[in-house]
């Protein structure tokens, strides 16, 4: 008796929305490490197997990594301190004046 083939369902969409299904619905690709699999034989037991695989947890901290950076450099505070004549503290020196 033949086991029935799992595919990439809604189920799995929502639960894994960073997965991408490619030429049919039992292959993924990951967005992340940009990895192609087969969920046919074990769908969410696949899954959590790419999870488990170097080159996802590689990927995965690059991301994470990626995103701190993008986070620390998007930030809008600014350092600068005003006094009370209008000026600021911290502004680059002005080499035309000096």
């Amino acid at each position: 008796m033949s086991k029935r083939k799992c595919i990439f369902n809604d189920n799995l969409k929502k639960k894994y929305s960073f997965l991408r299904i490619t030429y049919d619905d039992s292959n993924v690709r990951c967005n992340k490490c940009n990895a192609t699999f087969s969920v046919a034989a074990g769908g969410d037991n696949d899954i959590e197997n790419h999870f488990k695989t170097k080159k996802h947890k590689v990927a995965a901290n690059v991301s994470l990594q990626a995103s701190i950076i993008s986070d620390f450099l998007n930030r809008r505070e600014t350092r600068f301190e005003s006094i009370d004549d209008g000026s600021c503290v911290g502004v680059p020196f002005n080499s035309k004046n000096h």
